[in-house]
């Protein structure tokens, strides 16, 4: 049985927002993951949401709602259905500020709502199919820049000069063989753009995301579905290997353990740690304690100072710290706590980071 297609449903007009949920949520082929009356509503539930493709029409509030959008779409590859009475000269303009390169408009009822919305369904379902299969055709094409070098510090970036003046040794003097990962806020994007870079002779990795339980697997599953490597969640004393990513059930710690050379899983409570469960500064401080120099870890996109702590820990032992950039960070609390401590090793752009590491391991 193939998976189902993942829709996310835009709609300011309730009786329109009703009569598609419905004709969707009964096919097993299809499934709603979320449906809202306008993009900053489905903003503010995006870390739940991983869609393979959004319906959306326009409230009053069009500036803004663009906005939200673009912080739903950036680098997910996420064709859209404009299901809208707009002209499709104003719908190819707002695509193109977008940047969505697989999108269709249809021509949604003004008059009789319920009874000539059903009888468009047909025409959507087929157009659904028609840009999800395209979009992953794109998506395996998809190539990842090679020859990115990261930016040094800054005084623009960090406020702790004794940092800059650090030199950085060839990356062929110290590969690292492990990988830690800790996000938030604008997450999902972020991991979907490095893990989907990064070859299967990558080293073992492990990450946290802020993100409730009842997603993490399907969060999984999806960015396993789109990466070369093997993308799954984690499960107690898992071995930590090579070509695969590892992420944090959304309700328990996640910690690393060494046994006989080897790395394992270990879930532990349900505890919040700076508010958390999981808690990055959880993970981190494992690696640190685990791994130790052998590490690379990367501070992402996400609000709060959750993992700080565990950055400062990870460079005391010897591994390599990294940041996000303010520019690329959908928001800079956690990228920018880390930075603060004065224990960030780089600052670079979400595109670079799985140039980086592959440098950095050896990939």
């Amino acid at each position: 049985m193939t998976r189902q297609i993942n829709i996310l449903l835009i709609e300011p007009n309730v009786l329109i927002r009703r009569t598609v949920y419905e004709y969707f949520n009964k096919s097993q082929q299809f499934n709603i993951i979320g449906k809202a009356h306008d993009a900053k509503i489905a903003l503010s539930k995006a870390y739940a949401m991983v869609p393979d493709i959004i319906i959306v029409d326009f409230s009053n509030d069009f500036q803004n709602e663009m906005e939200s959008l673009k912080q739903l779409l950036p680098d997910f590859f996420v064709p859209i259905i404009f299901f809208s009475n707009r002209k499709k000269v104003q719908v190819s303009q707002i695509a193109s500020e977008l940047v969505s390169i697989n999108w269709s408009l249809i021509k949604k009822p003004s008059a009789n709502l319920i009874n000539e919305t059903i009888l468009l369904m047909p025409k959507l379902e087929q157009q659904i199919r028609h840009l999800h299969l395209k979009a992953t055709m794109h998506f395996d094409k998809f190539y990842r820049p090679s020859d990115i070098h990261p930016r040094k510090l800054s005084t623009t970036d960090i406020h702790h000069p004794k940092i800059i003046s650090k030199e950085v040794a060839p990356a062929n003097q110290r590969r690292k063989n492990f990988i830690a990962l800790g996000a938030s806020t604008g997450g999902t994007t972020a991991l979907l753009k490095i893990l989907s870079s990064l070859p299967v002779s990558i080293p073992g990795i492990v990450a946290v995301i802020h993100m409730p339980h009842q997603f993490t697997g399907a969060f999984a599953r999806r960015l396993n579905s789109l990466c070369k490597i093997n993308v799954v969640e984690a499960t107690n004393n898992q071995q930590i290997i090579s070509g695969q990513a590892i992420i944090a059930p959304g309700n328990r710690q996640l910690y690393v353990r060494k046994i006989k050379n080897k790395y394992y899983t270990e879930l532990g409570g349900t505890d919040l740690v700076n508010g958390h469960c999981p808690s990055v500064d959880v993970l981190f401080k494992s690696v640190a304690d685990e791994v130790g120099k052998n590490s690379v870890v990367v501070m992402l996109t996400g609000m709060g100072k959750d993992g700080s702590e565990g950055v400062a820990e990870i460079h005391k032992m010897g591994g390599f710290t990294i940041a996000q950039d303010r520019l690329s960070s959908a928001v800079f609390g956690m990228p920018k706590a880390a930075i603060d401590s004065g224990c960030v090793r780089e600052i670079i752009s979400l595109s670079q980071i799985s140039a980086r590491l592959i440098g950095l391991c050896g990939g």
